[in-house]
């Protein structure tokens, strides 16, 4: 927790474990009168892109992992996980209440979640990444400010940087690591799009804009990606743009220039999206009309941008999350009823595979995906404010469930989750 004069809390609004959690620099809680959980996003019906509607649905039918209504609650030693030498654990970031910013983490070959309260001015969900040997979060914070947190790995003392100031960030940054950078991308005032980049052991901020005035309608999504064999290696980021299109912009490395590309046509994105490399490929996935999941993959190198739906009319409710999993692309979304659905796709086939993580109410946000060393881990906000972790072990069906934060530190976000690796 970043260091500051102690505060006497408004103990008519935290609870007794609230006002318990201290450092030897005093109490971390701070009086907020805001306390208002995001509604749910309103999705407006629109008409399907051609590109993805000649696509065939290849997704099987929802089948549950483990049952109908939740993840088998199962203690990690029960698991085929176990510690690794290259990796520190799974670590994961969420506002709670009165815009507090908790951080968790989990030990490899451990069962224990524990906590910390890095800051009290958190207005919006986090993104968290492994930026070198430091743990890294961005958050909005009051007045539309974009803020930094990183701290050493292993270390829970935080500290704080200002990125941008008042007016300046009008939605949920993303963070990555880029050959070592740390990098920031947010949508700015009048629908800009923003980008930030602080090279390794600087403490200056730079700023570039990647598109202008009424470009971007979501908080944007950011990775870096590279073919060794073709001498590329790029920054991307995908957003969806005011007419519902989903964007994507690539700036080579070494370069200051942007290229941008149009992936789906207007009315075809009604949600952020969410990016990642793929072996060879950059792959997108988004919510699209009518509460359809579409998938987007372009190889590295080219320019035709490939569709896919992964599921189908009134299947996904919320933001998906995407990554690289062992030999698949997997991405998680809410479902229809508040279920958590997992999808995934092995690298070089068709077919979408679609399993039910948690059942119905299970989901009340956009969940989070990351890669354990052995594992699929998945992280969303709960029925009462829960944090709720889910893992799957590599070729296995079974879904274990990890409660990480409950009336103790209550979340009022989606989530961020990442595995972080001293290797």
């Amino acid at each position: 927790m970043l260091s500051r004069p102690a505060v006497t809390p408004f103990a008519r609004n935290m609870t007794s474990a609230e006002l318990a959690i201290t450092t030897s620099s005093g109490s971390h809680i701070m009086p907020v009168t805001r306390t208002i959980r995001p509604a749910r996003r309103w999705r407006p019906a629109a008409s399907a892109i051609a590109a993805v509607a000649a696509v065939p649905a290849v997704c099987i039918a929802l089948v549950p992992a483990a049952s109908a209504t939740a993840a088998a609650a199962s203690p990690r030693t029960a698991s085929p996980r176990t510690a690794s030498a290259a990796s520190n654990g799974t670590a994961v970031a969420a506002q709670g209440r009165y815009e507090h910013l908790y951080y968790y983490w989990q030990a490899e070959g451990t069962t224990t979640w524990k906590a910390d309260l890095v800051d009290n001015d958190a207005f919006s969900a986090p993104s968290m990444a492994q930026v070198g040997l430091r743990t890294a979060i961005a958050v909005k914070g009051p007045r539309d400010r974009l803020r930094f947190y990183w701290a050493a790995l292993g270390s829970t003392k935080w500290h704080r940087e200002y990125v941008a100031g008042q007016d300046t960030t009008t939605s949920a940054p993303d963070v990555t690591d880029v050959g070592g950078s740390s990098v920031i991308v947010a949508e700015g005032p009048d629908g800009k799009l923003d980008y930030y980049s602080q090279a390794a052991g600087a403490s200056t901020w730079h700023k570039e804009v990647v598109a202008g005035k009424g470009s971007t309608d979501s908080a944007p999504s950011v990775a870096w990606v590279s073919d060794p064999s073709l001498s590329v290696s790029e920054t991307v980021i995908a957003a969806r743009g005011p007419s519902g299109q989903l964007d994507f912009y690539s700036q080579q490395a070494g370069t200051s220039t942007w290229q941008s590309e149009q992936v789906a046509g207007t009315n075809s994105t009604s949600s952020a999206p969410s990016v990642a490399q793929v072996e060879g490929s950059t792959v997108l996935a988004a919510e699209g009309p009518d509460g359809r999941l579409d998938y987007y993959w372009q190889m590295i190198g080219d320019s035709a941008w490939n569709a896919e739906l992964v599921a189908g009319t009134r299947s996904t409710d919320s933001a998906p999350a995407i990554a690289h999993i062992g030999t698949s692309s997997v991405i998680v979304a809410e479902g229809a009823r508040e279920r958590l659905d997992y999808y995934w796709q092995t690298v070089g086939s068709t077919g979408w595979h679609a399993e039910v993580v948690a059942g119905n109410d299970a989901a009340h946000s956009a969940p989070s995906v990351t890669a354990e060393p052995d594992a699929s881990g998945v992280v969303v906000e709960g029925a009462g404010h829960t944090l709720n972790y889910f893992w799957q072990a590599i070729g296995k069906t079974l879904w274990h469930s990890e409660h990480v934060g409950g009336k103790k530190t209550p979340t009022y976000s989606s989530p961020a989750v990442t595995e972080i690796s001293v290797s």
